[in-house]
């Protein structure tokens, strides 16, 4: 769907990570997927992500990004 993983780090929103903890998400455009945003009690600065690859092993994915694309997709 041309989404593609960006991550944000506790230098760009310290208010809601710490020191070392990042938060990734999917971006497209301007159009933004975080099914995990409702954890955190502030806005998440999507517009200070960075585009950042994921690891693909195996094929597909991690075995942790494998569940969370089958509950997207559900």
């Amino acid at each position: 769907m041309g989404f593609k993983p960006h991550v944000v780090g506790h230098k760009e929103c310290p208010e809601l990570l710490k020191e070392g903890e990042t938060h990734w998400f999917l971006m497209k455009d301007d159009m933004v997927l975080d099914v995990t945003a409702d954890q955190f009690k502030g806005r998440i600065p999507y517009v200070l992500g960075k585009p950042n690859g994921m690891m693909n092993h195996p094929e597909g994915g991690s075995k942790r990004a494998q569940v969370l694309i089958k509950k997207v997709k559900c």
